[in-house]
Order: C-alpha cells, then structure tokens, then sequence
C-alpha cells in the first residue's frame, strides 16, 4: 500500500518531478539522423524511445562512435545526455517537438584540445 501511495506520489502530483504526458504527448519510439553544422553531411543515426513520463533512452553512431542518450520531454522541450561508450566522452542533446517528432542541436566534447563535435538532429516515429 505505501509502495503504491509513494508512486502516485511521485507522478500524480501537479509539481511533481515525473508526470504522465498528456495522451499523444510524445510518447514512442523515433528514429533520426545527426548532422553536421552545415545542416547536410550526415554524421549518424540513432533511435529513442520516450517513455509515459517522458523518460529517454536511446542509442545510435556519431562520427562512427557508439553513443548513448539518455534524457527528458518535458512539454515540447528535449534535454538529454550523449555519453560515447567506448571513451567516456560526454555531451548534449537539445530541441523541440516539431510536428510530430523532434529536432534540435548536439554536442559531444572532444578529448585533447580537438574541436567540439557540432551539430544538427531531428527525428520522426519509427515504423
């Protein structure tokens, strides 16, 4: 009973950290691509999927790099985390809904003086 009262806790109330999303609020599974600053040279896929309360999680390659997302909907606005597995290098991934996916931009930190990797996404749901 406590377990059930913490959870409704949890995402039930108007302030609360977690919320359901709203029905069509996003929730799914998306496909996309990474682009480079120039809006065009595609650098990567990816897939994620949102999850009722807005939860992201998702994988893919950028710049031939296996990387993981992980991150947050909240209304329209996407905040999530890039993480490349294999180095440990860290970045952002930002955007908005934009009809019925997401675009945005992204950028993964580059060790040792190299650059930051800049640039484009945009996703739409899989079929």
């Amino acid at each position: 009973m406590l377990l059930v009262l913490g959870i409704a806790l949890l995402f039930g109330c108007p302030d609360s950290l977690m919320q359901p999303l709203p029905p069509g609020g996003g929730q799914g599974v998306y496909s996309g691509e990474f682009t480079a600053e120039d809006s065009t040279t595609v650098l990567g896929t990816f897939s994620i999927t949102i999850s009722a309360v807005g939860a992201i999680s998702g994988s893919g390659l950028l710049n031939g790099q296996n990387i993981e997302i992980t991150g947050l909907l909240t209304g329209n606005v996407v905040d999530a985390s890039l993480l490349e597995t294999l180095s440990g290098m860290s970045g952002r991934l930002s955007g908005v809904r934009t009809g019925s996916g997401y675009s945005g931009d992204y950028s993964l930190n580059r060790p040792g003086g190299e650059d930051d990797l800049l640039g484009y996404w945009d996703c739409a749901p899989a079929v």
